[in-house]
């Protein structure tokens, strides 16, 4: 990521709220494929370790990332982003964003310089503001990828809780 200035406390709470939005409508919208084996897929690297074992993960994995128009290095960024600022980072519940939402684009390509990075970031703002407003993503014609309302509910009540947890240490 160094090809990343520094950020501003504002500008990486916003980005990393939108990623782990973004990582959490990914894991739902799989979940939502295969729910026979939702107890075997608790988090997004579940379904990333498994998905080299198990074909219908595989196939409900890459139906998503085509339904979502996403990479395999769209997901790699987001993990990166992730686990790069997750201790400094706080998460920002959507109404705490709204006023900012119309300037992502304006804030991801000012802070990040590779074009690659701008790119997953800016889908990252996409896939978030799209499950918040829709709670649904778009499928290609034959493929279920509207992951129930209370999977999403249930994940991002879980993103909440451990923003909270994480405030308070």
């Amino acid at each position: 990521m160094a090809d990343v200035r520094r950020f501003l406390p504002l500008e990486r709470n916003l980005i990393y709220s939108y990623v782990i939005e973004a990582l959490a409508i990914l894991h739902a919208c799989v979940v939502a494929q295969v729910p026979e084996l939702s107890h075997d897929l608790p988090t997004l690297a579940s379904i990333m370790r498994l998905s080299n074992t198990n074909r219908r993960i595989v196939l409900a994995w890459q139906a998503t990332l085509q339904a979502m128009q996403l990479l395999d290095t769209d997901v790699k960024a987001f993990c990166s982003f992730f686990l790069l600022h997750r201790h400094e980072a706080k998460y920002m519940d959507p109404s705490r964003r709204e006023k900012f939402s119309e300037e992502m684009n304006t804030i991801i390509r000012e802070v990040i310089k590779s074009r690659v990075l701008q790119e997953s970031m800016l889908c990252a703002v996409q896939i978030a503001e799209n499950g918040k407003t829709e709670r649904n993503i778009k499928s290609p014609p034959g493929i279920l990828l509207t992951p129930k309302v209370d999977l999403l509910d249930k994940a991002f009540a879980k993103i909440s809780l451990l923003a909270h947890t994480h405030e308070r240490k």
